[in-house]
């Protein structure tokens, strides 16, 4: 099983074994603590815990940040170069990755403020592109170096 390492760390094995189930394998809290071993009463305690669901919630956006923001990327990218999909559907690609990214609110505040993407001249796109391109090899750098420590966890 995946082990956690974040800023907080859960107090006992028994409270990253709740975790674990609830990211990992998609369970309900409740199922979850008693997959645990915590008794009914002794898991509603557990999730009034502030620091427990603040915890959880770090420990969930790290999961996602590492497994699906990396597949999410992967589909926008290859719906984009798919020449078999429609204009559509490369259009609504491009335009999400460039929404996610920012670089689209970037854009808009520019020259090209209020103008449709189709209507951005070519120069403007690719330096749209060139952006998006910076930021993400800066995001992978920080998921590359997130995917480091769990993997130095994992071997410990």
């Amino acid at each position: 099983m995946k082990e956690l390492k974040a800023l907080q760390k859960p107090k006992n094995d028994q409270q990253t074994k709740v975790i674990e189930a609830v990211i990992f394998e998609g369970l309900s809290l409740e199922k979850a603590a008693k997959k645990a071993g915590y008794t009914h009463s002794g898991a509603w305690a557990l999730f009034r815990r502030p620091a427990f669901l603040s915890l959880l919630r770090q420990e969930r956006q790290k999961a996602y940040a590492l497994d699906l923001a990396p597949r999410a990327i992967q589909t926008l990218r290859d719906v984009m170069s798919d020449p078999d999909a429609s204009a559509a559907a490369r259009v609504t690609a491009a335009r999400t990755a460039l929404e996610v990214s920012g670089d689209l609110a970037r854009a808009q505040e520019e020259a090209s403020a209020g103008r449709k993407l189709s209507e951005l001249s070519g120069e403007q796109l690719s330096g749209m592109l060139e952006n998006m391109a910076g930021e993400r090899a800066q995001l992978q750098a920080d998921l590359d170096r997130a995917r480091n420590s769990i993997t130095v966890i994992k071997s410990q």
